[in-house]
């Protein structure tokens, strides 16, 4: 039977570590709360996640599924047990530091399409920076809402050309088939982990991480949100940048708050002199790292 509108869930397991990370969770919230999804499975960890729970359940007029599972074995299996109670078409996975700026209708209207054009995954930030990265790719449908893209063996050719082996075909900041969420989110790869294992930056995979499997990507025809504080390698992308978000606190000071021996370690050494023997030694510092990321999963 012909179904045009998709159940959506939004899905989320984050950690609100700090007043400033709440304040725009609740901003996040706020920007599309309108979408009025059918279902919500959300997991709070940090020092905020009572302060968090009250105010969702004070905002949200539907039913939550709140849990706080924070385990030793990390985020990637709490999320996998947390997502055995999604039942809906599409997933939403929400990142509390970006905001809606269309209103609920646009964005309702763009996820039927997506449902109905039988795509796998839209990402639905980072407009420009995906516009660029999928420039090299054929659109196989053009719609009203947005178009798509197929995956494949001669799409992953194109992208490797340009890209060389840092392409990064499925990131969080994205809606999903739900088969395909629940895929990817059981999916053990990259095997050499690239983080640890109490963030969430291992469920996004580089193309050679799922070589095998092919899938149709969306993108959208009009931005539907931003980043806060991200400009995602693009000068004046972020909200901040644009002056459209009140810059309390840089991204370099909340980086540092929450990941002082992991993220904010990379930019240090990123903004180092990039001598060769610096980036051999950088190399195999690397390597080593996901070594022991890895042992540690």
């Amino acid at each position: 039977m012909y179904k045009s509108s998709p159940t959506i869930s939004i899905f989320t397991n984050f950690n609100i570590d700090n007043e400033e990370r709440f304040i725009r969770m609740k901003d996040s919230l706020s920007s599309f709360i309108g979408l009025e999804p059918d279902q919500w499975v959300i997991n709070v960890r940090g020092k905020y996640k009572e302060l968090v729970a009250e105010h969702l359940r004070s905002a949200i007029r539907s039913s939550i599924n709140l849990t706080f599972l924070e385990s030793k074995q990390g985020w990637h299996k709490d999320s996998r047990v947390i997502s055995k109670d999604i039942t809906s078409d599409i997933v939403f996975y929400w990142l509390e530091d970006h905001l809606c700026l269309v209103e609920p209708n646009l964005l309702r209207e763009t996820i039927n399409e997506m449902f109905n054009q039988k795509v796998d995954i839209l990402p639905y930030s980072f407009y420009e920076q995906s516009s660029q990265d999928y420039s090299p790719l054929k659109t196989n449908y053009k719609g009203k809402f947005l178009k798509t893209f197929l995956f494949n063996k001669e799409s992953r050719t194109l992208l490797k050309r340009k890209y060389g082996k840092e392409f990064y075909s499925v990131n969080l900041v994205c809606c999903f088939k739900r088969e395909f969420f629940i895929r990817m989110i059981n999916c053990n790869r990259p095997l050499l982990k690239r983080w640890p294992k109490k963030t969430p930056f291992d469920f996004e995979k580089k193309f050679q991480d799922i070589n095998h499997i092919d899938f149709c990507s969306a993108l959208p025809n009009t931005e539907l949100f931003a980043a806060i504080d991200d400009d995602h390698f693009l000068p004046n992308y972020s909200l901040i940048s644009r002056g459209k978000y009140p810059d309390r606190m840089s991204r370099e000071k909340v980086m540092e708050i929450e990941y002082p021996k992991t993220y904010a370690g990379r930019i240090k050494a990123e903004r180092s002199i990039q001598s060769l023997q610096f980036k051999f030694f950088n190399k195999i510092k690397t390597f080593l790292r996901r070594v022991l990321y890895t042992l540690n999963y």
